[in-house]
């Protein structure tokens, strides 16, 4: 946020690292694994499901999947992991009229500012639909908005489109350390 305001610099390695949903596994597995390695990462969260279960894959057919406690997010916020938000609900926003679409928008920024004493900066839109209502709510709420796009980001890019890369179970990478740090 400060690169895309202030024109500042970005890091050598300029990665964002993100999850979506809030599923359980990620406090568990992942988190660990990010501060071992000295990363930090953004999660989107649905916050009328803490605690739950991701009941919108329940209809396609996937499995049922524990979400993080309210207790896991505070935790993990207080250890340097960002927490976006994705919705109350996690429907398809673009199928909701304006004023549900608010509801679930606005809400989960004032369920989360709420459980973690902050302000909530980032949005991912559920599944990664979004049409021009959609991105205007958001951007009436947030200073940045993710979809589910491949690609890269630029200075000048819609800061309510960002792009990024999906990173699934057959993604193999190799990680070392070097002296300068850990590599890829």
């Amino acid at each position: 946020l400060r690169w895309r305001r202030e024109g500042t610099g970005l890091p050598e390695k300029p990665i964002l690292i993100t999850f979506d949903d809030g599923y359980a596994d990620t406090a568990e597995y992942a988190f660990p694994i990010l501060r071992r390695y000295g990363f930090s990462a953004t999660a989107f969260v649905v916050t009328e499901r803490f605690g739950g279960t991701n009941t919108w894959d329940e209809e396609p057919g996937c499995a049922t999947l524990h979400l993080m406690t309210a207790e896991q997010i505070r935790d993990w916020a207080g250890r340097d992991i960002e927490f976006g938000a994705h919705s109350r609900t996690h429907p398809d926003l673009t199928k909701l009229s304006p004023a549900e679409c608010l509801a679930e928008i606005s809400g989960s920024k004032s369920d989360l500012s709420a459980l973690l004493g902050s302000a909530v900066i980032s949005f991912a839109y559920p599944y990664g639909e979004h049409n021009d209502t959609v991105r205007n709510l958001v951007r009436g709420e947030f200073d940045l908005a993710f979809g589910i796009e491949e690609g890269k980001n630029y200075l000048r890019g819609d800061p309510y489109l960002l792009r990024r890369m999906y990173v699934g179970p057959t993604i193999r990478f190799s990680i070392s350390r070097s002296a300068s740090g850990v590599e890829f």
